[in-house]
């Protein structure tokens, strides 16, 4: 009975695979439009809900997010991920155009201001959606754990 419990919990939380989503990137056609990213605690990032990071306010920009991926990407050694077109506001009044690296050989994600150059290192999203209108919607959805 207690591993029928613990077993429909997980089901319906959900559990986060153990590496970062942007290793599941590889087949995305960037440069792409994403609609939404969400965080591990199943927090969204999209044009109607914001997100917290380090006292920054993160919402999308006037234009939509776009992912783009560096020059000589190879997903065997290093593909940095950077969404631009996002907007970053802190509760001071302080505004500035930002973006989210994910860093792929690092495993680690940050949020970047445009104008001060100011980094902030972050928990990377867990999954992302891109735009359908695009005619390539590719959903990164959390696997579930095995019994």
């Amino acid at each position: 009975m207690l591993a029928a419990c613990v077993l429909l919990c997980i089901l319906d939380a959900g559990c986060v695979e153990p590496y970062p989503i942007w290793k599941k990137l590889d087949n995305a056609p960037f440069p792409i439009k994403v609609n939404a990213l969400v965080t591990g605690n199943r927090n969204v990032l999209s044009r109607q809900h914001i997100l917290m990071y380090e006292g920054w306010r993160l919402s999308f920009g006037p234009d939509a997010p776009t992912a783009t991926v560096n020059a000589g990407c190879t997903w065997q050694v290093r593909c940095d991920v950077e969404i631009s077109h996002l907007k970053c506001d802190t509760g001071k009044g302080t505004q500035e155009n930002c973006s989210l690296r994910f860093d792929t050989l690092d495993e680690a994600c940050e949020l970047l201001m445009e104008r001060s150059r100011e980094t902030v290192r972050i928990a990377c999203p867990v999954d992302i959606i891109f735009d359908a209108a695009q005619d390539r919607l590719t959903v990164m959805k959390p696997s579930l754990a095995s019994p």
